[in-house]
């Protein structure tokens, strides 16, 4: 059982795994094709209809990349 601070102390945490784990999951099914997955993951094909259109990608990933150093500054700021 966790305590209040302790989950609180792992948000930060959470913000920088989520776009890891994104990343994953966009470049991994970048070569998949989307009619294999459009009827029964509908969110799934949204998303990846979006990114995966251009050079939205290589945008994602450069954001990314951003965000978990910012939170890691943030967090270096903070203890």
């Amino acid at each position: 059982n966790t305590s209040g601070a302790t989950e609180y102390a792992l948000r930060p945490l959470y913000s920088a795994v989520a776009p890891e784990v994104g990343q994953g999951c966009l470049v991994g099914l970048y070569p998949v094709n989307r009619d294999y997955y459009v009827e029964s993951h509908p969110s799934a094909a949204k998303c990846t209809g979006m990114v995966h259109d251009g050079g939205n990608l290589e945008r994602f990933i450069v954001g990314r990349q951003f965000l978990v150093v910012l939170v890691i500054f943030v967090l270096n700021v903070l203890t």
